[in-house]
């Protein structure tokens, strides 16, 4: 679901998911231009040092996206050699929100995600009993850190269910 959320909070022309999502040597999502240069390099979770000072030499953007503690994510890369980490961006997704909407999925399963103006909303009948939900704090609008230490914004989410 991290995967969907950041896809979609990012889409732009040449933005792809990786082949794999074991991928050591490419971001779990990655925009491209139409030379097929990486202009925003995007990773899910809790990435180690190492691989964002790749990323960020690899590409002019870099995006962390977590559904995990990220205190625990600036806590592990405080210190450790970062390219550009003054320019990495971290954004939160409540883990919350991301554990009650995994917990409605089935194998197949079809729905609606629309973003506008930042904010996020899921529309499904499997899903959501066929209800509008509407996350506006889930995605922040600005990274939630930056330079390692600097915490804005909330990442509460919310789930509306029928009674």
């Amino acid at each position: 679901m991290t995967r969907i959320l950041a896809y979609a909070r990012e889409f732009r022309e040449g933005i792809a998911f990786s082949p794999g999502l074991s991928d050591p040597d490419e971001p779990a999502i990655a925009v491209r231009d139409l030379t097929g240069a990486i202009e925003s390099w995007i990773d899910i979770g809790l990435p180690d040092a190492a691989r964002l000072h790749k990323a960020s030499k690899a590409s002019p953007r870099v995006a962390v996206y977590t559904h995990k503690d990220p205190a625990q994510l600036v806590e592990r890369l405080g210190g450790e050699r970062i390219h550009r980490a003054d320019a990495l961006e971290l954004y939160a997704i409540d883990r919350r929100l991301i554990g009650e909407l995994a917990a409605r999925l089935e194998r197949r399963l079809a729905f609606g995600l629309s973003i506008i103006i930042r904010q996020a909303s899921i529309t499904s009948p499997r899903l959501c009993g066929g209800m509008f939900v509407a996350m506006p704090t889930a995605i922040p609008e600005e990274p939630l850190t930056r330079r390692f230490g600097y915490f804005a914004g909330s990442t509460a989410g919310s789930l509306s269910e029928p009674s």
